[in-house]
């Protein structure tokens, strides 16, 4: 359910179309609509888990590139680690900082979308590769928890640095299901402490 909220390789359902395969690429709302994704899906993650303290790792990949060692087969046989995905097909590209020196949050957004946001997929490769299937690789969630982490490093290396402030932009609502239940808007989604979570560094 979860990865067909981001993308399907195949046709939507009629009755799923308002809240499955609406992953908002290359749009105003790439920031904020991730942010809302992955707060719903950690929630899941605590329901089922029923560790209250479940928090989404990030993967920090401009301190470590390699595929951390916990979604590998290398520590744990393959069999054994829900973690581990067959299909990546891993290959190490060059990840670029330049986002981060934007001074305007759409063309620091932009630009984050582009390198290294879609850099890793790629770098990580199959089903990672493509947006109608890369939630169904572990390894989405703690690449996309660090793509959230870099709106709060953006945010915090200059004091000037804001968040967009219009009317419309803030009142864009999200919606995971279909009662409406699992919905936000971007106005509650600007800094993670508002909805109840908060980064060990925004160091870079």
């Amino acid at each position: 359910y979860w990865a067909n909220s981001h993308g399907m390789p195949s046709a939507v359902p009629a009755e799923m179309a308002r809240v499955w395969a609406r992953c908002p690429h290359r749009s105003r709302h790439f920031l904020s609509w991730h942010r809302a994704y992955l707060f719903f899906f950690e929630a899941l993650v605590r329901e089922l888990t029923k560790e209250d303290g479940f928090a989404l790792p990030y993967w920090d990949w401009y301190a470590s590139p390699a595929v951390p060692d916990a979604y590998l087969a290398s520590a744990i046989p393959a069999s054994e680690n829900p973690l581990f995905h067959e299909k990546r097909q891993y290959r190490a590209l060059t990840l670029v900082r330049e986002a981060l020196s934007r001074p305007d949050f759409f063309d620091f957004q932009r630009d984050l979308e582009g390198n290294p946001h879609g850099t890793v997929h790629v770098m990580v490769g199959g089903e990672m590769g493509s947006v109608e299937t890369s939630a169904r690789d572990a390894l989405f969630w703690a690449h996309h928890a660090n793509i959230d982490r870099m709106w709060q490093v953006w945010l915090a290396a200059d004091r000037n640095r804001k968040n967009p402030s219009q009317t419309a932009w803030l009142g864009e609502e999200f919606v995971f299901d279909l009662a409406g239940k699992k919905s936000m808007v971007a106005r509650q989604l600007l800094t993670p402490e508002e909805i109840g979570y908060r980064y060990d560094s925004t160091a870079v």
